[in-house]
C-alpha cells in the first residue's frame, strides 16, 4: 500500500500529543510519519493544516484534528480506493460538525461531493501539488471547501464516504474568523452558493453532504426551495411568528434586511403589501430574483397602486456597507425584519437595526432574527438604550431566537396594542 503521512492539527500541546499517540497505534506501520502541528488558535487552522501539506513527502497525506477519531480500516479502504480509481483525489468521512451541507443521501454510500471537512481529511499529494495548498487567506474555515472547489476545477474527484463516522464532538463555539472567512469563501465563490449554506450555531451530528438530485431521495425539506427549515435559513416557526406579529398590526409596508427565500415567502403571506428588501451581495440578489420568477408573487394588479415588490442591491466598497444611503423616509415602514448583512460587513448588523429604529413607525415592529448569538442581542441592547423608552422588548424562543421590539409613542404607551409583548431593561437584554 502506498505510504502515508498523517498530520495532526492542534492548538494544545497535551491533547496533541495524546492524538499523536493514538494515531500511532492506530495506523501502525501503515502511517510513515505521524507529524503534530501546533500553535494557538491565533496562527490560525489553515496555516497550521498547510504546514501539514508542505512537509509531507508520500504520496497520500491525512489532516485529522486532534479531536477526531478515524478508524484504520477507513484508510485502508480510501487509499485502495484512491488507487484504483481515476480522479478521486480527497476523501473523507461522516463527521459531527457544523455541517454547510443541504442535501440528504437515502442509503449510506460513497458518493462524490463538491467539497469535504478538513477536519478529518486524505488528499493524494499530486493533485494538491497541481492546485497549491490551502488559501492562507482563510483563517480557520473555508479553506477545505476552497480548496476541493479548486480540486474539482481541474478535474479531480473529491468523495464523501458515509459508510464511516469519524468520531467528534463538535464544541459549541465559534472562533472569531468565522464571518470573515465565510464571507470570503462566498465573495470568492459566489457561482457555488449553490454548494454551500453556513451554520454559525446550529451542530449536526450526522453530516449528510451534497450530491446530485437524481441520488436524493424526495424530501420535502430538501426539495421545496422556499422551505425555511434550511439551517442557514430563519425557520419555519420564527417565520410564522414574523407572519403573526405583521398580522396583528395589519402590515401593509415591509422592510427587510438581508433578502433570501424569505423575501419571496413574505410577499405570498402579505400579497397587500409593500415589500422592499435590501441585499449587499448581487450574486445572491439575482438568487432571489430568479427565485421570485420561479414562485410567482401577486401581481401588482393584485397589490393596492404603489405597492410593490423591491430589491434593492449595493455593492461593498473598501468593506463599508453603503446599503443605508437609500432614500427611506424616517417613520415608513409598519414591519422591519434584520436578518442581515454579515457582521464581516462593517457595521452589520448594528447598522442595519439602527437605520431599522428610524424606519419604523409609531406601532411599527422590528423583528432581529439570530438573538441567541451574543453579537445580535448586543446590537439590541445597543439601540434599545440609545433610543431611551421608544420601545418594548421581547424575545421568541423559536428557531434562532427572535428579538422583538415595538416602537411606542413617547410617552410609553403603544399605538397598537401587543399583548405579548413585555418591557424590558436594557440590562435584561442578555
Amino acid at each position: 500500500m502506498s505510504p502515508l503521512t498523517v498530520v495532526v492539527v492542534s492548538a494544545d500541546a497535551e491533547s496533541g500529543a495524546k492524538a499523536v499517540a493514538e494515531v500511532q497505534s492506530a495506523y501502525g506501520a501503515m502511517a510513515r510519519s505521524v507529524l503534530l502541528s501546533l500553535g494557538p488558535y491565533g496562527a490560525g487552522w489553515t496555516a497550521k493544516a498547510n504546514a501539514g501539506i508542505l512537509v509531507a513527502q508520500t504520496k497520500y497525506l491525512l489532516i485529522i484534528n486532534d479531536d477526531v477519531r478515524l478508524s484504520g480500516a477507513a484508510l485502508t479502504e480510501w487509499i485502495l480506493t484512491m488507487e484504483s480509481t481515476v480522479a478521486i483525489d480527497a476523501m473523507g468521512p461522516t463527521i459531527a460538525c457544523r455541517s454547510h451541507q443541504q442535501f440528504n443521501v437515502k442509503e449510506p454510500a460513497a458518493v462524490d461531493v463538491p467539497w469535504l471537512v478538513g477536519g478529518c481529511l486524505l488528499l493524494k499529494m499530486s493533485a494538491v501539488d497541481k492546485v497549491g495548498p490551502m488559501d492562507p487567506g482563510f483563517h480557520s474555515y473555508g479553506s477545505d471547501v476552497d480548496l476541493c472547489f479548486r480540486l474539482a476545477a481541474v478535474g479531480y474527484r473529491c468523495r464523501w464516504d458515509q459508510t464511516y463516522t469519524a468520531e467528534h464532538v463538535a464544541t459549541q463555539t465559534l472562533g472569531p474568523s468565522w464571518d470573515k472567512d465565510h464571507q470570503r469563501l462566498t465573495d470568492m465563490w459566489p457561482q457555488r452558493l449553490g454548494d454551500f449554506r453556513w451554520v454559525p450555531e446550529g451542530i449536526v451530528s450526522s453530516v449528510a453532504e451534497a450530491v446530485p438530485m437524481d441520488q436524493v431521495e424526495q424530501n420535502a425539506s430538501v426539495d421545496d426551495d422556499l422551505n425555511l427549515d434550511h439551517p442557514w435559513n430563519i425557520q419555519e416557526a420564527a417565520f410564522a411568528e414574523i407572519v403573526r406579529l405583521g398580522k396583528s398590526i395589519d402590515a401593509r409596508r415591509i422592510l427587510e434586511f438581508g433578502s433570501g427565500k424569505s423575501t419571496v415567502r413574505l410577499a405570498l403571506a402579505f400579497p397587500l403589501a409593500h415589500i422592499e428588501a435590501i441585499e449587499h451581495n448581487r450574486e445572491y440578489a439575482q438568487f432571489v430574483d430568479n427565485l421570485a420568477k420561479k414562485h410567482p408573487i401577486p401581481p401588482p394588479g393584485i397589490r393596492p397602486r404603489g405597492a410593490k415588490v423591491l430589491l434593492h442591491t449595493v455593492s461593498i466598497e473598501d468593506n463599508a456597507y453603503n446599503l443605508y444611503a437609500l432614500d427611506l423616509p424616517d417613520a415608513s415602514f409598519d414591519l422591519v425584519i434584520v436578518d442581515g448583512p454579515p457582521s464581516t460587513v462593517n457595521g452589520g448588523r448594528i447598522a442595519a437595526l439602527r437605520d431599522a429604529c428610524r424606519l419604523v413607525r409609531v406601532g411599527g415592529i422590528i423583528v432581529m432574527d439570530d438573538v441567541n448569538r451574543p453579537a445580535e442581542r448586543e446590537a439590541v441592547r445597543i439601540q434599545f438604550e440609545e433610543w431611551g423608552g421608544a420601545f418594548l422588548y421581547d424575545q421568541i424562543a423559536v428557531g434562532h431566537g427572535l428579538g422583538v421590539l415595538t416602537r411606542v409613542e413617547p410617552d410609553g404607551t403603544e399605538k397598537t396594542t401587543m399583548p405579548t409583548l413585555q418591557a424590558k431593561t436594557a440590562a435584561s437584554i442578555s
